[in-house]
């Protein structure tokens, strides 16, 4: 920090155990933890899976809830209890146009949910919300060759991504050779672009952009836009969308879930089954 405060110090003195890594995590004993495991962003769970250092370095957001469970029945005591479960790079991955970056995190967060689910199996006193604040660039499959005949074969293609087109971006700059940007395209996402496809992504890097949306201006996202052909995945935009989103529960209180919503109604069903005041 710039201000040189020692924030795990802090934790400590409140009684916390600090961990910064999977081992710690898995060792840690019972009571007050706080878990940090990155600088920064969490690493997108498709590239996570590719690197054998982040999958013995890095908890999966599944374990990480798994920890949270195992404590917070028990700390709650007879107050109950609060678990917030985020899988924060999918927005991330919708903003940058990769398809195979967004579903793999939110398969990540499934298995989260699965967690969660094994955890109120054949309990009453456990209400579960799943949802999103928002959308986010509408990521679509679309028709594509004579009479829509490729499209399954070009959506098969998401198969073979081996990591996310952020990895993908870090390891090429406006000055890489071409064969070298089309190299590692490959690597990470099976694709081998054409010709003119790497001269378009070169021509990105080098901020030298041709497209009419200037709002995609971005290296990474003219990247997405180039896999879409080869995909057969299409995106309005690269941010937020007004679009309705999905909102599922069980447990104690979803029966008042039903038809659309507000997002301001999720937050009187929670407070009411925290037994909190309506404007807490």
């Amino acid at each position: 920090r710039a201000d040189k405060h020692d924030a795990y110090a802090a934790f400590r003195a409140g009684g916390y155990h600090v961990v910064r890594d999977r081992a710690a995590l898995t060792a840690a004993p019972a009571g007050r933890l706080l878990g940090v495991f990155s600088d920064g962003h969490m690493p997108y769970a498709l590239d996570h899976a590719s690197d054998s250092a982040l999958v013995a370095s890095t908890p999966t957001l599944a374990q990480m809830t798994e920890t949270a469970l195992a404590r917070l029945p028990s700390a709650g005591g007879d107050r109950g209890f609060v678990l917030q479960v985020e899988g924060a790079r999918i927005d991330h991955a919708a903003h940058a146009n990769d398809f195979s970056g967004l579903v793999h995190d939110q398969l990540a967060l499934d298995d989260a949910l699965a967690a969660v689910l094994r955890f109120t199996a054949g309990r009453d006193d456990t209400l579960v919300i799943v949802t999103t604040d928002h959308a986010n660039s509408n990521p679509g499959l679309n028709g594509h060759g004579s009479g829509y005949g490729d499209t399954d074969r070009l959506f098969a293609n998401t198969f073979g991504a081996r990591q996310t087109n952020d990895w993908i971006m870090r390891g090429i700059a406006e000055d890489t050779a071409t064969d070298a940007i089309r190299a590692r395209v490959l690597q990470g996402s099976g694709i081998a672009l054409t010709p003119e496809e790497t001269t378009l992504l070169g021509r990105a890097l080098r901020k030298d952009y041709a497209d009419a949306y200037r709002e995609r201006r971005s290296a990474l996202v003219i990247l997405g836009q180039i896999l879409s052909n080869h995909y057969a995945i299409g995106w309005n935009g690269i941010a937020h969308t007004s679009d309705l989103v999905d909102v599922l529960a069980c447990g104690p209180g979803s029966e008042n879930l039903g038809g659309f919503l507000l997002n301001t109604d999720l937050h009187r069903l929670m407070t009411h089954a925290l037994a909190l005041p309506a404007n807490a």
